[in-house]
């Protein structure tokens, strides 16, 4: 759509400009060149008008919701090390997180039905990145039914292709599926070693990476203490998935299961 209207913009001008030109009327180029400039200029300010009266209410509504996202999920790591994982000050965090990812979906979920899946025009550098994390972080079902159109919002670039691949793993694994890209990761309650999940095709696995813009895979995991050895995965690999996200415990909150990232970049 914004694509069409440049295009239009471009094709009325050139037009308006060749008539005049080709015309037996005397026009000075000067007043010609500023009455160009003068419809472009409105043009521009009408199509500014309507991102500002939508960007000041979205704008500052996804600036909220990503603070709440973050905040708690970013403190979660220093509280385990503190009281760890089974005290009330852990617990009462989880709560937190919880409530407020219940309260930022709902809010998403609006927008998501009323506008779709909106880029950074409309929503700022960082509304669709908080549109991708408040999804991520939600039930399956809420995924499966947003997954099709962040996919269609990274075709015209309002979506970025790295977090769509994210979402896609996270998806794959929580329906039994090996994911693709191997963004997904999880930690071992008896070793609290990172590893990686059930990954599809590990070989070429970089490959798909470079594809959606990721990087190299031991790159990616290194930040988390782990030495990938793809010979090693596909010779010990797993052969059963279960519900799981990057990072993460599992958590038993509010009669059902809710996965928790930590310290990873698209918590």
């Amino acid at each position: 759509m914004k694509s069409l209207k440049g295009f239009l913009t471009i094709l009325i001008l050139s037009v308006l400009q060749s008539v005049v030109q080709g015309s037996s009327v005397n026009v000075n180029p000067i007043k010609l060149e500023k009455m160009l400039q003068d419809i472009t200029d409105s043009l521009n300010t009408d199509k500014s008008r309507t991102q500002v009266s939508l960007n000041r209410t979205l704008v500052a509504m996804l600036d909220t919701i990503l603070s709440d996202d973050q905040t708690c999920r970013g403190k979660l790591h220093s509280i385990e090390e503190k009281f760890g994982a089974a005290s009330v000050e852990y617990s009462a965090l989880i709560d937190t997180i919880v409530y407020k990812d219940e309260i930022n979906l709902s809010k998403v979920q609006s927008i998501l039905d009323r506008y779709g899946w909106l880029g950074k025009e409309e929503i700022g550098e960082r509304g669709p990145l908080t549109l991708f994390l408040v999804i991520q972080h939600a039930p399956l079902p809420v995924q499966l039914k947003y997954l099709p159109v962040m996919k269609a919002a990274v075709k015209v670039g309002n979506a970025s292709t790295q977090n769509y691949a994210y979402l896609e793993d996270r998806v794959a694994l929580a329906q039994g599926k090996r994911q693709v890209y191997g963004s997904q990761i999880a930690r071992s309650k008896e070793t609290g070693m990172y590893y990686v999940l059930p990954l599809e095709d590990p070989i070429n696995v970089d490959k798909r990476r470079a594809e959606v813009g990721l990087p190299l895979l031991k790159d990616y995991l290194n930040q988390f203490g782990v030495d990938w050895n793809v010979d090693l995965f596909v010779e010990h690999r797993p052969e059963k998935t279960q519900i799981v996200a990057p990072s993460i415990l599992m958590y038993k909150k509010r009669e059902r299961t809710i996965p928790f990232n930590n310290r990873t970049s698209t918590n």
